[in-house]
């Protein structure tokens, strides 16, 4: 009894792991793509090894709501070269009867070469235009055929399936081979979600020839999703994804795609990958593109020499940055000091925030720490389009400095800030401040920063300098032979009248010999309040006070209108005239 029992387990056995053989073959012959929800998508990957058919079937459909069109529709994409081998929009009959919203049975056979493929189905949105003609037409936008919107019931019988007929059909994990091209590629970001920042540093040892890959977003002069390319050493982009240079990438107009070669010098690089707060591969608020999976950049050697070209990135080989003002939040004024122990040639990058880029709202400056001097402002600079939103300015130039000691500065105002954004970030949204480089990676070794709270220039007198509201100060000093004094005094003015001003006065005679008056000042830039007096006067040897005052308002980090751009100077400098 116990060898039959035995017998009869050993055939219950054999006869399971039959049936689920069968089974298991029967799963893996086909692909079942269904229960998709308007803007998102799903897929399948299969290999054909000989020259085939394969069988869709399935059902798709339109809907429409108020303008708002819903297809159900899919696609094949040639795995490899990522091209579309079929696609159903392409069909004029099932593209009309889409837009008629009418549900469609598909039934066909397709020969495909032997190779890898991947198989699409979504449920896209499509924004069309309301067009209403006559109370006919209302009542049709109402309750018309063409008024049949999206239900979760339609969901289970909306699906496309495809079985192999010949070529030696067989199913692979969807995502293999994105994921094997991804991972034989330089630098990679696939399947790219909302609100990213990607960062993907690569080295070459050459020049070299690299295929760039890189699937977006973009309308007319703006892109919103999408990549470039910058030397780790000097900031400079040296590629960038735009409208004018990319193609159509199927799907929705605002889908772009750049696939093209480019050649990059011997350096370090960093690809840099950036999206908004909508349509990505996590959900797509328009039809989605052909290749959603590569929904990023992907980078590949041209050929197999250009490969050999790859190199390790080393940080240590990289240019660092001798002053970093980055990442400034909200109502933030920030600063730093350095000294240039020869002139030498220095690389600003900086992010503001400003429609009017004449009136930016968050900037940086340089001044000359010796004699006060604003040796450069990034209202004067060549600003350009920081990508996200309009406002986003960017600089990135190249300046020369004197051997001296300078002062950078940076200011935001209330809104629009690092992890404050009201608006889309710019596409680098870490460094927004102010970055500065020594263009020759030899001058490092000339350059030291310095605090520039304890800073006093050889050339001051004396000053008053960083007042508050409801202030009144004064600073005894002594002329000890005749000279020349240069005096820097900013304020407050308006209607002819100061509000926020200084003087000196002899301190034996208790006579006024100079004084800020509104007809002696100029515009001292930010709100046309400021206003700055500049000019040099003769001091007889003796004794002076220097004497400062403000009312209740608009002073030093209280201000009630854009500041002037040296606020650090706000109030009195007397400096030796050389």
């Amino acid at each position: 009894m116990r060898k039959r029992e035995k017998l009869r387990d050993l055939f219950f056995y054999l006869l399971l792991g039959f049936f689920t053989l069968a089974i298991l073959a029967h799963a893996q012959s086909e692909i079942k793509l269904e229960n998709v929800e308007p803007g998102f998508v799903d897929y399948g990957s299969f290999s054909i090894t000989n020259d085939g058919e394969i069988k869709l079937t399935g059902s798709v459909a339109g809907f429409e709501k108020w303008g708002q069109k819903t297809y159900f529709y899919g696609w094949i994409l040639d795995a490899d070269s990522r091209n579309v081998v079929w696609h159903m929009l392409d069909d004029r009959e099932i593209r009309e009867r889409l837009d008629e919203n009418d549900f469609i049975d598909i039934d066909k056979k397709i020969s495909l070469k032997a190779g890898n493929y991947e198989i699409y189905f979504t449920g896209g949105i499509n924004s069309a235009n309301i067009e209403i003609k006559g109370f006919k037409g209302l009542i049709n936008k109402i309750f018309g055929k063409g008024q049949r919107e999206y239900r979760r019931r339609y969901r289970d019988q909306l699906y496309l399936k495809v079985t192999g007929v010949s070529g030696g059909f067989s199913v692979v994990d969807k995502n293999y081979f994105a994921d094997a091209l991804a991972a034989n590629s330089v630098a990679s970001s696939i399947r790219t979600g909302d609100n990213e920042n990607i960062k993907l540093p690569f080295a070459l040892s050459k020049e070299t020839k690299l295929r760039v890959y890189a699937l977006g977003e973009g309308s007319r002069d703006r892109v919103y999703d999408y990549g470039w390319i910058y030397n780790a050493s000097t900031y400079e982009k040296v590629w960038q994804m735009t409208n004018r240079r990319s193609d159509f990438a199927g799907g929705a107009e605002k889908n772009i795609m750049f696939d093209d070669d480019i050649t990059l010098p011997e350096g370090h690089y960093i690809a840099v990958y950036v999206t908004d707060d909508s349509h990505s591969f996590d959900e797509w608020n328009q039809l989605p593109p052909d290749d959603p999976q590569f929904w990023g950049i992907t980078i590949w050697a041209a050929t197999d020499a250009d490969s050999k070209n790859i190199i390790a990135f080393d940080k240590d080989k990289i240019v660092k940055p001798f002053i970093e003002i980055i990442k400034v939040g909200d109502n933030e004024f920030k600063k730093q000091g350095f000294t240039l122990k020869k002139d030498m040639e220095i690389l600003i990058h900086a992010f503001g925030e400003g429609y009017d880029k004449r009136r930016l709202s968050d900037y940086g400056w340089i001044v000359n720490a010796d004699n006060g001097e604003k040796v450069w402002h990034m209202e004067k600079a060549d600003i350009q389009y920081g990508g996200g939103a309009q406002k986003n300015r960017m600089v990135h130039e190249k300046i020369k400095l004197n051997k001296g000691n300078y002062i950078v500065f940076y200011s935001t105002d209330g809104s629009h800030s690092y992890n404050r954004w009201n608006a889309a970030p710019p596409f680098d949204p870490e460094r927004w401040g102010i970055t500065l480089w020594a263009t020759n990676k030899d001058d490092k070794n000339f350059i030291t920063v310095f605090d520039p709270d304890d800073f006093q220039s050889e050339k001051v007198i004396t000053q008053i300098t960083r007042v508050r509201d409801n202030h009144f100060e004064s600073k005894p000093f002594t002329i000890n032979k005749t000279q020349q004094v240069r005096i820097i005094a900013i304020g407050e003015g308006s209607d002819g009248r100061m509000y926020d001003y200084g003087w000196i006065e002899n301190a034996d005679t208790k006579t006024i010999i100079w004084e800020m008056t509104f007809r002696k000042t100029d515009h001292a830039g930010g709100a046309m309040k400021n206003r700055r007096f500049d000019g040099n006067i003769t001091l007889s040897p003796g004794k002076y006070k220097l004497y400062y005052e403000t009312d209740g308002s608009h002073s030093y980090r209280r201000w009630n209108a854009t500041p002037p751009p040296n606020q650090e100077m706000y109030g009195i400098t007397l400096m030796r005239v050389e």
